[in-house]
């Protein structure tokens, strides 16, 4: 009775890691992959495998400007074909924690009302910042902003303020009607 209860327990077992093991195995035949071949499949590569560490990227005429917040030389990054144009970038803020941000700021810059001088969000990648702008002439007040995104995440230095005239459009996108 003891050796059929062991046996049932074995087999559970082992059911229980086949699955971990198959992702141990992908995980290491993607390392041993060929090098990638493209911008865009090396920065899913690093945004699915390192989000804590991925800056986001940008592009500088046809060179992918790379952002890391670590030094490069001190991670394994995914093998690349040496004739990709890449420049690596050492920053401060994960892509990650600034989509966060901005996600959270949504509902609050909503509740300010279209009257309250704020004209958009977006993320500066080159920046590596979450960028709001506001209308100069407006009585537009950064501080409970500011104050909401510290409470969120302990610090608002993510957030890069800029004063533009109301902006109703940005590149043939209509922002309100």
């Amino acid at each position: 009775m003891k050796v059929r209860y062991l046996l049932l327990f074995l087999l559970c077992l082992t059911l229980a890691l086949l699955p971990a093991c198959a992702i141990v195995n992908q995980a290491m035949a993607a390392s041993s992959a060929a090098p990638l071949n493209s911008c865009d499949a090396f920065a899913e590569a690093l945004r699915s495998t390192m989000p804590n560490l991925f800056g986001g990227v940008y592009y500088e005429g046809s060179t992918m400007q790379v952002l890391l917040t670590c030094d490069p030389a001190s991670v394994d990054l995914p093998a690349v074909s040496e004739d990709l144009p890449l420049v690596f970038h050492q920053v401060e803020y994960p892509e990650s924690l600034l989509h966060a941000v901005r996600e959270s700021l949504n509902d609050y810059i909503i509740s300010l009302g279209p009257d309250s001088g704020f004209n958009y969000m977006r993320l500066g990648m080159a920046e590596n910042r979450v960028i709001l702008s506001c209308d100069p002439d407006s009585s537009f007040d950064i501080a409970p902003v500011k104050q909401f995104v510290k409470e969120q995440f302990g610090t608002a230095d993510m957030l890069l303020f800029v004063e533009e005239p109301h902006v109703t459009c940005i590149a043939g996108v209509e922002l309100f009607s």
